[in-house]
C-alpha cells in the first residue's frame, strides 16, 4: 500500500512539474512574439501625404561631376530663400509664394538652346503643379517653368528636366530663382540638386 502511494505522489510531482514546464513555455513565447513586435519596423501609411521629406537625408543620387561635366547645384546652398525648409541635404516644403534663389548662375558656360536637369521628389497628391524658374529676383523675368510629376513618395527621386526660353538670350552671371505662383497646393516638391546645360541636338533651323 506504501508502495502504491510513493507511487501516485510521483505522478502527481511529475505532473504538476510538467504543468509548470508549459506555463514556462507559454510565457516565453508571449515574452518573444512582445519582443518581435516591438523591434518591427512599422509601415507609415500616411508618407505619401506629408509635404515634406521623409527622410531628409544624404542620398547621393547626383549627377556625374567633373571638368566634361556642366556644373552641379546643390539645393540646400542657396543664396537665398523665402518659406521652403533646408533639410541639409535638400529643401522642401514648397508652398504658394515661396521661393529659393541661386546666385552666380554663369550662362556663358552653358551655350543655348538649354535644359534644366532636376533630381526631384513629388507626392502623387501634388502632381502637375508648377515651379516658376525666374531670373535675377522673385519677380524677376520667367524663363521657363518646371511641372513636378509624382515620384511616388516624397522619398523617392527622380531626375525631370525642362526648357528654357529660347528667346531669352541671357549671357554672363545671373541669379536663378525657384519659386511657387499663387495660388498653389502646399509641399508640391522637394529638390535635392539641379544643373544646366545644352540639349544634345540643338534645334534645327532652316533660312529662307
Amino acid at each position: 500500500m506504501v508502495y502504491y502511494h510513493q507511487l501516485l505522489s510521483k505522478k502527481i510531482t511529475i505532473y504538476q512539474k510538467g504543468k509548470a514546464m508549459n506555463k514556462l513555455f507559454i510565457l516565453l513565447i508571449c515574452c518573444f512574439t512582445v519582443f518581435i513586435s516591438c523591434n518591427s519596423p512599422v509601415i507609415d501609411t500616411e508618407a505619401t501625404t506629408d509635404n515634406y521629406s521623409n527622410e531628409p537625408t544624404a542620398r547621393n543620387i547626383g549627377f556625374p561631376s567633373g571638368p566634361t561635366y556642366p556644373t552641379v547645384y546643390e539645393a540646400e546652398n542657396y543664396y537665398a530663400s523665402s518659406g521652403i525648409i533646408n533639410y541639409g541635404t535638400l529643401i522642401g516644403s514648397f508652398d504658394a509664394g515661396d521661393y529659393v534663389v541661386y546666385n552666380n548662375i554663369n550662362f556663358d558656360e552653358i551655350p543655348s538652346p538649354r535644359i534644366i536637369q532636376m533630381y526631384q521628389s513629388v507626392n502623387q497628391e501634388n502632381s502637375n503643379q508648377s515651379l516658376e524658374i525666374r531670373l535675377d529676383a522673385p519677380n524677376g523675368p520667367i524663363i521657363g517653368y518646371f511641372r513636378p510629376q509624382s515620384t511616388g513618395s516624397y522619398s523617392v527621386y527622380k531626375m525631370v528636366q525642362t526648357g528654357l526660353n529660347k528667346y531669352v538670350n541671357v549671357t554672363g552671371s545671373h541669379k536663378l530663382v525657384f519659386k511657387v505662383p499663387n495660388p498653389s497646393r502646399s509641399g508640391i516638391i522637394n529638390i535635392e540638386s539641379f544643373r544646366i546645360m545644352t540639349l544634345p541636338v540643338a534645334p534645327f533651323n532652316t533660312t529662307n
